[in-house]
């Protein structure tokens, strides 16, 4: 069994790419381009590529040259189909693949309209190959993004229109923006809208925390300890804080952010 001296795996999500020390394996998809490879010569005065396979045959292209293309053209080969490329070489020497992008599908997928309908329900429209993965829906508060939704591609698109009915908005202006990671794994985010909602201003009581946080109206809300971890959260109109250490803590509620101190009874 040959002794491996190096390994490494490329972080970009298309391609899976190992190099050990006479073989570089690399898979992707086939999109309708060649691979182009360079191809030095080795301490023995050869040229460093030995063989090239695709999917486990080996292929007909003329290798014996300090440049060489990988022909997929005469593999039967449909778009999109896998494609798995093993270039054995030799020892002291290493072949470069300049163009390993071509395995990776083009995403073409964008937002191209989001906007508000009176009862407050987000729609966006979009273009291009969604993948699988969900909309993420996201809501600005606190000073921070925070997902309040999801929707699934499969479920709910007609013509490309998805919507997210939003929820207990608060008092004053609130901020959605919906996120997509395309079939690339790269985040897209729509562009953000606002609305302004004159709903009731929540208020936080009693002002002596003991064993109850009460709310004038149900909200999402969270908890942190002095030094900011976060320690509690969840959505309603009161909290059970009896099993909390007596201390200051600090507090997010609809579109504020409180210090409180937890008081043991007398």
């Amino acid at each position: 069994m040959r002794k491996i001296v190096l390994l490494f795996i490329l972080t970009i999500s298309f391609f899976n790419c190992k190099i050990f020390a006479e073989d570089i394996i690399i898979k992707g998809n086939y999109y309708g381009k060649n691979l182009y490879v360079l191809n030095p010569s080795s301490e023995q005065g050869a040229f460093c590529v030995e063989k090239v396979y695709v999917n486990g045959k080996i292929t007909k292209d003329e290798i014996n040259s300090n440049s060489f293309e990988i022909d997929f053209s005469n593999l039967n080969l449909e778009i999109g189909d896998t494609v798995v490329i093993k270039i054995k070489h030799r020892k002291g020497c290493m072949p470069k693949i300049i163009n390993a992008e071509v395995l990776r599908a083009e995403s073409n997928f964008l937002f191209t309209t989001i906007k508000f309908d009176r009862s407050k329900k987000l729609i966006w429209l979009v273009k291009g190959n969604t993948g699988n993965m969900p909309f993420v829906i996201e809501q600005y508060r606190w000073k921070k993004w925070i997902q309040v939704g999801k929707v699934e591609v499969k479920d709910s698109v007609t013509n490309n229109n998805y919507f997210f009915q939003t929820h207990h908005p608060y008092y004053g202006m609130n901020k959605y923006r919906v996120k997509h990671i395309d079939i690339n794994d790269e985040i897209i985010y729509s562009k953000e809208k606002n609305f302004y909602s004159r709903a009731q201003e929540i208020l936080l009581a009693p002002k002596k925390i003991f064993d109850e946080i009460m709310f004038t109206k149900e909200t999402r809300w969270e908890i942190f300890d002095e030094m900011g971890e976060l320690i509690m959260d969840g959505f309603g109109n009161d909290i059970n804080v009896s099993k909390l250490s007596e201390g200051n803590y600090w507090i997010n509620y609809g579109n504020k952010t409180e210090s409180f101190r937890k008081r043991k009874k007398k």
